[in-house]
């Protein structure tokens, strides 16, 4: 069980980072920097992760039927 949430977690955490925008990101042009300066905000990912986590929780616990 814990094996599993580990692997779980593991490959959420992967996946989080190898779809990141950072790595796809190109450079703004000169309007979309002189439009916003604010840094992305971080909650909405915050948000996204503690929801993965909670349904692999959910998903990957086995049944007590015997």
């Amino acid at each position: 069980m814990l094996r599993r949430l580990i692997f779980g977690l593991l490959m959420s955490l992967s996946l989080v980072f190898v779809d990141s925008p950072t790595v796809r990101a190109q450079q703004p042009s000169a309007s979309e920097t002189e439009k916003s300066d604010k840094s992305t905000p971080v909650f909405p990912y915050f948000l996204l992760i503690i929801y993965s986590l909670l349904i692999l929780t959910v998903v990957c616990m086995p049944s007590r039927k015997a």
